[in-house]
C-alpha cells in the first residue's frame, strides 16, 4: 500500500465522519421541522451532504484499489467496483453471499496454506482493534490464485444503534506476486546450480561486501557461519587469512580489483592447497557494479601434471636408453657379422670347394644373413616407436621396384618350385613413397608368400589404379591364415604356430608401420587352405614423373691397368683388416696398407701417397670423426677421399657423418660385391 492510498483512506475516513456529522444536524434540523421552526438550513444542509457523497464516490471510484466497509454484523459496503473484482464477483452474489469471515472462505497465506479464521486481517482488526497494513493474503479461485495486499481500520460505531466497522482497502498483487514467486524459484535454481558446481564462487560488491557465495567457496575457506550470515560482510575478513602469505596476496587483489581486467592465477592456502583464482569484473550497462571472484583446487591436478611430466621424461629417458642400447647392440653384433658374411662370401666364390663344402658356406650365409635381417628390422622397429625414422618420400615407378624385389627373391621361390607371377594394370605408375622403405615393405610380404606357400606354389604380385591410390596385392597359394589371427599377425613378434617355418614376427608389423608412415593402408584377406592376398595401398602420383630406380651400380670405371692404388685401412679389429685385405686380392691395381690406431693412420696418411682411405669410426684412441678432422687439416692429407666403415647402421649417425665430408658410409657386415664397386668408384675418381 503506497502513500498516496493511505491518504485516501485517511480522507475517507474524514469525509465519512463530515458525513455522519451532517446527518446529524438534518435530524435535529428535522425536529425544528416538525416544532415549526424554519427548514431553508436543512436543505442547505442536505445538498451538501449529496454534493460530498458524489465527490467522495467519484475519488473512491477511480482508485485502484478495491474499498469496502465490513459491519460485524457481516452487512456489507462495496465503496468501489473494484471492491467485486477483488473477489471477482458481481454486485449481487458479492452483497448475498460473500461473507468473508466464514472459516471455510479460500484464503491462504503468503505460501499458499489455507489461511486459519483467527489470522483473518478483519478478524483480527474487530478482535484486537489492531490496524493491519500492507498483509499479503491469496484468494484461491478456480486454478488460479489472486494475490491482494490488504489493509484494515476499525470504525467504531457513531450511536447505539450502529455495529463497528472495518474498513478494508485491497490491492491486487497478483502480477507482482507471481513475479516474486517466479524470482525465488530462479533464486533456487541458481543457488542448487552454483552449490553443486565443483568450484567456489563469490560476488562482491563496489564496496568489498559478500553479495553471495556458494557452499564449495564456503568449505574452501573453512568458515563456520551461515552463508545467510555472511551475506553483506566484508570479503576481506574471510578469504585473506586462509592464503599462505597474506599480505601479498593482499596486495595482488588491491591491484587487480583496481585495474578492473579479466585475471588467473595460482595461490597457495596454510594448508599447501594449491588454488586457481580467477577473477571477472561485471558490469550493467557499462557501469561496475562487482566483482566475481572464483576459486578451484587445483593441488590433485597440478600433482597429476608433474607426474605425467616426470613420466613422460622417464619415457624420453626409457627411449633414449633403449635407442643407445640397440645401436650399441647392432655394433656388437654387426661386427663379429661382418667377419663371418664377408669371408663366408669370399668361399662361396672359390672354385676349390667340393659340394658338402659349399652347402656348408650357403647354410653360413644364410644364418648369417637372417641374423642380420633380424638387426635391421628390430632397430627399424625401434626408430619407428621412437619416432626417429625418417623417410625420403619421392615419386616411384611401381613395376620397376616390383620387378627388383622379384629378382631378389627368385632364387628362394625357385628352391620351392614357386612361380611369380607380375601383373599390372600399366607399366607406367607411380606411388609416393620412400622407395628404400617401399622395398622392404614388398620384399617382406614377398618372402612370407614365399615361406607360407606350398611346394609348386604361385605368387602372383598385382597393381589395381584406385583414383587418388594404387594397391598392390601379393597373393600366394599357402597355407592361408585363420579369422582370429588376421589382425594379430600385424603386432610386434606374433607368428603362425609352425615350427617348420622360421621367422620372428617383425616383419608385417614393420610393413604395417612404415605403409602408415608414407600415407598408406594395409590389410589381408586370407582363407585356409587356399592362400592369402596381402595388400598395400598407397598414393598414386597423378604425372609421368621419371623415377630415380636404385639399381646395382656398374663399374663403368675400370682400374688403369698401369697405375696402382694405394688404400690405407685404418681399422683396430685383426679379422676385419684380414677380410678386406682378401677381398682386394682380387681386385688388380689394388694395394692395402693398414693401422689399427688412428695416430698410426695419421702419421701413415702424411708419409704415404695414399689414394683412398677407409676409416673404422671406433678405434680405440680416438674416433674416426677425430681422426677425419685431424685429416682436413693436415695440407698434406688435403683432397683424400674417406669412406667411414662402421658397424653403427643407425640412419641419424650415417646423414651425420656424410654432412662432415665423407665420401661414403659402408655398414658393416658389408657386401663384397658391392664394397668392390664402391672402393673402385672412388679411387678411379681421385
Amino acid at each position: 500500500m503506497g502513500h498516496f492510498a493511505l491518504t485516501i483512506i485517511l480522507l475517507l475516513m474524514i469525509a465519512l465522519m463530515a458525513a455522519c456529522y451532517k446527518i446529524y444536524k438534518m435530524k435535529a434540523l428535522l425536529a425544528s421541522y416538525r416544532s415549526g421552526i424554519d427548514i431553508s438550513e436543512l436543505k442547505r444542509t442536505k445538498e451538501i451532504v449529496e454534493n460530498s457523497e458524489k465527490r467522495y464516490k467519484n475519488i473512491l471510484s477511480v482508485m485502484p484499489e478495491g474499498v469496502i466497509l465490513y459491519g460485524a454484523d457481516h452487512k456489507k459496503i462495496a465503496l468501489n467496483e473494484n471492491a467485486y473484482k477483488m473477489f471477482n464477483l458481481d454486485s449481487e452474489t458479492f452483497h448475498e453471499k460473500l461473507n468473508i469471515l466464514e472459516p471455510n472462505f479460500p484464503f491462504v497465506d503468503s505460501k499458499g496454506n489455507p489461511l486459519a479464521l483467527e489470522d483473518y486481517p478483519v478478524a483480527i482488526t474487530f478482535k484486537t482493534g489492531e490496524t493491519i497494513i500492507g498483509r499479503v493474503i491469496g484468494i484461491k479461485g478456480t486454478g488460479k490464485t489472486r494475490w491482494i495486499s490488504i489493509n484494515t481500520k476499525l470504525l467504531e460505531p457513531m450511536d447505539a444503534a450502529d455495529v463497528p466497522q472495518v474498513l478494508v482497502t485491497m490491492t491486487d498483487i497478483t502480477e507482482q506476486k507471481e513475479t516474486e514467486i517466479k524470482l525465488r524459484e530462479s533464486n533456487a535454481l541458481l543457488r542448487t546450480i552454483i552449490d553443486s558446481i565443483p568450484i567456489g564462487i563469490i560476488v562482491i560488491n563496489t564496496d568489498r561486501k559478500i553479495v553471495t557465495l556458494n557452499q564449495p567457496c564456503h568449505e574452501l575457506f573453512r568458515v563456520e557461519e551461515p552463508i545467510k550470515s555472511l551475506i553483506g560482510q566484508s570479503a576481506d575478513k574471510y578469504y585473506h587469512p586462509f592464503y599462505k602469505y597474506i599480505e601479498e596476496e593482499r596486495e595482488k587483489v588491491n591491484r587487480i580489483l583496481a585495474n578492473n581486467r579479466p585475471v588467473v592465477d595460482e595461490v597457495e592456502m596454510l594448508n599447501n592447497q594449491l588454488i586457481q583464482r580467477s577473477y571477472f569484473p561485471f558490469y550493467i550497462d557499462e557501469e561496475l557494479k562487482g566483482h566475481l571472484w572464483v576459486f578451484e583446487d587445483i593441488t590433485e591436478r597440478k600433482a597429476m601434471e608433474r607426474g605425467i611430466l616426470r613420466a613422460k621424461e622417464d619415457a624420453v629417458k626409457a627411449n633414449m636408453a633403449k635407442s643407445v642400447f640397440l645401436a650399441n647392440m647392432s655394433h656388437e653384433l654387426r661386427t663379429p657379422l661382418n667377419a663371418i658374411l664377408g669371408f663366408s662370401q669370399l668361399l662361396e666364390i672359390q672354385e676349390t670347394l667340393n659340394e658338402k663344402e659349399s652347402i656348408f658356406v650357403r647354410e653360413i650365409l644364410k644364418g648369417g644373413r637372417h641374423l642380420l635381417n633380424l638387426i635391421n628390422e628390430v632397430l627399424d622397429l625401434s626408430r619407428i616407436e621412437s619416432g626417429i625414422l625418417k623417410l625420403s618420400v619421392e615419386s616411384i615407378k611401381i613395376a620397376s621396384v616390383i620387378d627388383e624385389c622379384i629378382n631378389l627373391v627368385r632364387p628362394a621361390a625357385d628352391r620351392k618350385g614357386i612361380t611369380i607371377t607380375k601383373k599390372v594394370e600399366t607399366e607406367n605408375e607411380y606411388v609416393c613413397a620412400d622407395q628404400v622403405r617401399l622395398r622392404q615393405i614388398l620384399l617382406n610380404l614377398l618372402d612370407n608368400a614365399i615361406k607360407y606357400n606350398r611346394e609348386n606354389g604361385e605368387i602372383i604380385i598385382s597393381s589395381v589404379n584406385e583414383g587418388e591410390f594404387l594397391t598392390i596385392h601379393v597373393r600366394d597359394t599357402g597355407l592361408g591364415i585363420p579369422p582370429e589371427a588376421q589382425e594379430e599377425i600385424f603386432e610386434p613378434f606374433y607368428r603362425l604356430e609352425n615350427p617348420s617355418i622360421e621367422g620372428t614376427g617383425i616383419g608385417l608389423s614393420l610393413v604395417k608401420q612404415l605403409t602408415i608412415l608414407m600415407g598408406g593402408k594395409l590389410g589381408v584377406e586370407s582363407q585356409i587352405g587356399v592362400g592369402s592376398d596381402f595388400w598395400i595401398r598407397l598414393p598414386r602420383v597423378q604425372t609421368n614423373e621419371a623415377d630415380h630406380p636404385v639399381a646395382l651400380e656398374k663399374n663403368e670405371m675400370p682400374i688403369s691397368e698401369h697405375k696402382e692404388y694405394k688404400i690405407l685401412y685404418i681399422e683396430d679389429q685383426l679379422s676385419n683388416q684380414l677380410l678386406v685385405a682378401e677381398i682386394l686380392k682380387n681386385v688388380q691395381g689394388m694395394k692395402l696398407l693398414t693401422a689399427r690406431t688412428g695416430m698410426e693412420g695419421l702419421r701413415a696418411a702424411a708419409n704415404q701417397k695414399i689414394d683412398l682411405i677407409l676409416l673404422d669410426l671406433h678405434l680405440p684412441d680416438m674416433n674416426g670423426e677425430e681422426v677425419f678432422e685431424k685429416l682436413k687439416s693436415n695440407p698434406q692429407c688435403t683432397g683424400i677421399p674417406v669412406i667411414a666403415l662402421s658397424a653403427n647402421a643407425m640412419k641419424e649417425d650415417i646423414d651425420r657423418i656424410i654432412k662432415m665430408g665423407f665420401k661414403e658410409y659402408i655398414t658393416k657386415p658389408f657386401d663384397v660385391p658391392t664394397f668392390i664397386k664402391v672402393i673402385v668408384k672412388n679411387c678411379v675418381k681421385h
